[in-house]
C-alpha cells in the first residue's frame, strides 16, 4: 500500500511536469495563455514579421523619398548657385564695361580739354608774337623814319649852308667887279634858283638886293 502512494505521486507530479509551463503562470500571479491545438504551419507567413517587413519598406521608401528630395534640392542649389556664379560674372563684366566705357569717356574729354587749351595756347602765342612783330617793325620803321629826318635835315643843312656859302662868295665877287657884265649876267642866272630856295637871312637880303635889276 505504501509503495502504490509513492508511484501514484510521482505519477502526479510527472503530469505536472508537463503541464508546468501552462500553470507557470498561475505560479506567477499571471493568466495562462490556452494551448493552441492548431499545428505549426512553417510555409505560413507570420503576421509580426510581414508587418516588420512592411513598416522596413517604408522606412525604406521615405528614407528614398527624403534622398530624392534632398537631391533635387541640392540640384536646385547648385543650379541657383550657378545662375547667381553666371549672373555675377555678367554683372562685373557689365560693370567693367561700363567703368571702361567711363574710363575712356573721361580720358577723350581730358584729351578733348588738352587739345582747347593747346590750341588756345598756340593761338595766344600766334597772336602776342603777331603784336610783338607789328610793333617791332613800326618801332624798326619809326626808326627809320626818324633817321632818315634827320638825314634829310642834315643834307638840307649841309646843302643850305654850302649854298650860303656859294652865294655869299658869288656876292663879294660881284661887289669887287672883277666880271664882266656878261659873266655876271650869267652868274645871276645861276643863283637865281637857289637864292629863292633860300631861307630870308642876312646874307639872303644882301643877295636880293644885289640881283634886283637896276
Amino acid at each position: 500500500m505504501r509503495y502504490m502512494y509513492v508511484i501514484m505521486s510521482l505519477w502526479f507530479f510527472s503530469g505536472c511536469g508537463n503541464d508546468f509551463d501552462r500553470t507557470k503562470p498561475y505560479i506567477m500571479n499571471q493568466k495562462s495563455t490556452p494551448l493552441s491545438t492548431e499545428k505549426y504551419d512553417a510555409n505560413r507567413p507570420d503576421p509580426h514579421y510581414a508587418s516588420t517587413i512592411e513598416s522596413a519598406k517604408i522606412a525604406a521608401e521615405k528614407e528614398k523619398e527624403i534622398a530624392l528630395i534632398h537631391k533635387q534640392r541640392d540640384i536646385a542649389i547648385e543650379r541657383l548657385r550657378q545662375e547667381a556664379s553666371v549672373y555675377r560674372s555678367d554683372t562685373e563684366k557689365v560693370i567693367a564695361f561700363k567703368k571702361s566705357e567711363t574710363q575712356i569717356s573721361v580720358a577723350q574729354q581730358n584729351f578733348s580739354m588738352h587739345k582747347t587749351y593747346v590750341f588756345l595756347l598756340a593761338a595766344a602765342l600766334f597772336i602776342g608774337m603777331i603784336v610783338l612783330f607789328y610793333f617791332l617793325q613800326k618801332r624798326r620803321s619809326d626808326r627809320l623814319k626818324m633817321h632818315e629826318d634827320m638825314l634829310h635835315k642834315e643834307m638840307y643843312l649841309k646843302d643850305r649852308d654850302v649854298q650860303e656859302k656859294m652865294v655869299a662868295r658869288i656876292l663879294d665877287t660881284l661887289e669887287k667887279g672883277v666880271l664882266s657884265s656878261e659873266q655876271q649876267t650869267k652868274l645871276v642866272e645861276t643863283l637865281s634858283h637857289n637864292t629863292a630856295q633860300l631861307p630870308v637871312s642876312g646874307r639872303g637880303s644882301r643877295a636880293s638886293e644885289t640881283l634886283k635889276p637896276s
